[in-house]
């Protein structure tokens, strides 16, 4: 029997086309053959952990930033009441910052969303698992101090 190369099943060149895919995309590349699906399964956890990542530095971005927003108003005179002290400076800058890591925070976890809903529906070419991942773990998007 005679086998002949085939440079679609190098390893480092499925990743280096999978990596741009969008995600119906991706998850069909998961059933061409078991090397695929596992560089597609990689890809799925490699863009898990970025967004995961990601959203965890905009938690901590957005912690300053309200900081910084609070730092436009005199402190409290009464601790107990939930109002603002006086404006001692322009709240425009921060207000703008914090609206925008706000905005894209929500972006971020919408893609998580998708990608783990995508990575919890879809079965690999031995479908023998349900999806590649059996849980969605809502820890992961919880504030954390």
């Amino acid at each position: 029997m005679h086998h002949t190369y085939n440079p679609f099943e190098q390893p480092e060149l499925i990743a280096h086309i999978i990596k741009n895919l969008i995600l119906k995309d991706l998850a069909t590349c998961l059933h061409t053959n078991f090397i695929w699906e596992k560089e597609v399964r990689r890809e799925f956890f490699i863009r898990q952990k970025k967004f995961k990542n990601r959203y965890r530095d905009l938690r901590c971005k957005i912690k300053k930033a309200i900081k910084d927003l609070d730092s436009c108003f005199e402190c409290k005179t009464d601790p107990e009441m939930f109002t603002m002290g006086p404006l001692i400076r322009d709240t425009t800058e921060p207000r703008t910052r914090f609206d925008s890591l706000l905005n894209e925070q929500e972006e971020t976890f919408s893609k998580l969303q998708e990608l783990e809903k995508c990575m919890f529906n879809i079965c690999g070419a031995m479908h023998s698992v349900p999806g590649i991942i059996n849980e969605i773990k809502c820890e992961s998007y919880y504030w954390c101090e």
